[in-house]
């Protein structure tokens, strides 16, 4: 015999579980959390923003050399005077 649970107590026991633990819950209720959890969120958040920039601009770098290597012409000629 197995022991079946009300789906909307699982629900809310876990959302309520989820909701404590997200980030998103501990930007909002800054002072409800235990000493030290604030700076740790804040230095993930930045080191998070300062790898995403630098993949950016190490994603620009790639590009720039990609377009220089490539076999085209800079310039298409429709036709040349005076050579």
């Amino acid at each position: 015999c197995h022991l079946v649970r009300p789906q909307s107590q699982w629900t809310s026991a876990h959302f309520l579980k989820i909701r404590k633990f997200g980030t998103g819950s501990k930007l909002l209720n800054w002072d409800s959390f235990s000493l030290g959890t604030a700076p740790v969120v804040v230095g993930l958040f930045f080191i998070g923003s300062v790898q995403l920039f630098f993949i950016g601009v190490l994603g620009e770098y790639i590009g720039a050399i990609h377009t220089k290597v490539t076999k085209r012409p800079l310039v298409v000629e429709r036709e040349r005077l005076n050579f």
